[in-house]
């Protein structure tokens, strides 16, 4: 299983406007990720866009200035794995 750690942090003191908003992996179903292609200069990649499905779970970290960040493997989602 591939566990990857990243970090986020506001650039301004107290974010009012945009804050950060996280999806909970749990509430998301493989049909709600649609596939598409990432072009950049140097190569070609993948990213997934999520679809609005109401059964999500969202979380806003508002004013928080620091949020440590635990992804979960993209493959057991699209493989209805990442719930067990």
């Amino acid at each position: 299983m591939l566990i990857m750690l990243s970090t986020w942090r506001t650039l301004v003191p107290t974010l009012e406007d945009r804050p950060l908003a996280l999806c909970d992996s749990r509430s998301v179903e493989p049909k709600d990720l649609v596939a598409a292609d990432r072009i950049i200069p140097d190569r070609v990649g993948e990213v997934y866009y999520l679809t609005h499905n109401p059964k999500h779970k969202w979380y806003v970290a508002g004013k928080n200035i620091f949020c440590l960040l635990s992804h979960t493997n993209l493959s057991q989602v699209l493989a209805g794995e990442a719930n067990s």
